[in-house]
């Protein structure tokens, strides 16, 4: 008897064994290249939203102070309420 057997479809399998690990290999790389695409659009975003909130505060027009007496706003809030 051979010492070796031939299975029939062996070879086939073998074939598809390895076009299996390829692929994954293939997915594995695509994973990694999205996670490293979403880091770097992450950072960009945070950035963006940074130099907006900071350019939002300069353009603000500046807080107004009440300057006037607690008898002058009393009175103003008894003038207008009657409206």
């Amino acid at each position: 008897m051979a010492e070796h057997m031939h299975l029939i479809g062996a070879e086939d399998v073998r074939s598809a064994g390895s076009a299996m690990r390829s692929a994954a290999e293939d997915m594995r790389s695509a994973a990694f290249s999205i996670d490293s695409a979403l880091d770097r659009h992450q950072r960009f975003l945070d950035d963006w939203l940074q130099r907006l909130e900071a350019a939002l505060e300069r353009a603000a027009p500046p807080s107004k102070t009440d300057t006037r007496t607690e008898a002058e706003r009393d009175y103003d809030m008894d003038r207008y309420s009657a409206r």
